[in-house]
């Protein structure tokens, strides 16, 4: 996937891309953490795997504080090519998590496009410690409100919207989203490859490419592990 600016920085050479026709920015960033089989080692180890209560298809444990310290310190980095560089940086929400839920096991809610939040300040990271190039992070646009991206204002109408569409429409079928929908157009999609993070909008619509195969492995080193964060961009204090 091209990029239209990149730099190098300590976790290795990073993209900005632009998703859709809202041009929403998107950061790729190859070779990102300097020890990946560590980390996910250090998922195999310690506290075990469970489900939070969330909507996403498997389970999740703490980050180790290490890593959430590499991340503060590298996220003015990472970001600075899609946010002013004035900014501070706080991370509200740090992760393992390996999806293991069954298609026929997901809710209607999670077999279409999501975001994280309403508010525009905040960004996800999803972090890749697996590898398979079929997998990986899809971004989408709805439809019948040719919306992107949800904020505040507008996430009542697409709520409604989606109500109205799950009796005219149907509801979609008990599979992982592969591609474009009768409700949502893919516009992009960035490929899971080993040590890869990427980094976006988290009101942005996204969904993981989710390959089953011949099942999701609960077992860190063979399943579908990624370390996901969400970060919280501000002015900083000092300006």
């Amino acid at each position: 996937m091209p990029g239209l600016a990149e730099t190098s920085a300590p976790v290795g050479a990073i993209r900005l891309h632009y998703v859709g026709n809202s041009r929403t920015p998107l950061l790729v960033v190859d070779d990102f953490y300097p020890e990946p089989d560590a980390l996910v080692e250090a998922a195999g180890e310690g506290q075990p795997f469970g489900k939070l209560d969330d909507f996403y298809p498997g389970v999740r444990k703490p980050l180790p504080g290490h890593y959430i310290a590499f991340l503060r310190s590298a996220l003015p980095a990472v970001l600075w090519l899609a946010v002013e560089n004035d900014n501070a940086f706080s991370v509200s929400f740090a992760q393992f998590s390996m999806a293991t839920a069954s298609p026929d096991a997901l809710l209607p809610i999670q077999r279409i496009p999501h975001v994280d939040t309403t508010i525009n300040n905040e960004w996800a990271m999803v972090h890749y410690l697996f590898d398979n190039p079929k997998d990986g992070t899809a971004f989408y646009r709805h439809k019948e409100t040719a919306l992107e991206r949800v904020n505040t204002s507008e996430h009542s109408r697409y709520i409604q919207c989606l109500k109205t569409q799950a009796t005219t429409v149907g509801l979609p079928p008990a599979e992982y989203i592969q591609g474009s929908t009768a409700l949502f157009d893919q516009t992009d999609k960035v490929d899971a490859i080993y040590n890869r993070a990427i980094f976006y909008p988290a009101n942005v619509f996204h969904s993981g490419c989710i390959q089953v195969g011949s099942g999701l492995s609960n077992v860190p080193s063979r399943g579908r592990l990624t370390a996901n964060c969400c970060i919280t961009i501000g002015k900083s204090q000092a300006q």
